[in-house]
């Protein structure tokens, strides 16, 4: 993944990682290249990152992209480091 930049809502409005319970975020993603079909995203506000207890989404696309807006709203107060993998067309998965 080459950037994550927050926004506090739709329009635009930068934001940071740093979020209150029920507090929305839109996180835009972009990468390298623009082969990417699906993204798994930890939004680190679980109650750990283990696949078991984490708070994740996963996003899937019907055609390869190169960035996208991913809307989330956190469960827990804080500064969050949401863990990120991709998948591209060939089904390979990137590291976290």
């Amino acid at each position: 993944m080459s950037s994550l930049e927050w926004f506090v809502n739709s329009d635009g409005t930068t934001g940071t990682s740093v979020a209150s319970v029920y507090d929305k975020r839109y996180a835009k993603l972009t990468f390298d290249t623009a082969d990417v079909r699906a993204i798994y995203i930890d939004w680190d506000d679980g109650t750990s990152n283990s696949k078991e207890d984490a708070n994740y989404q996963w996003v899937q696309f019907d055609y390869p992209i190169s960035s996208t807006i991913v809307e989330h709203t956190y469960t827990q107060s804080g500064a969050f480091k949401p863990v990120i993998q991709t998948v591209n067309s060939q089904g390979i998965f990137s590291k976290y």
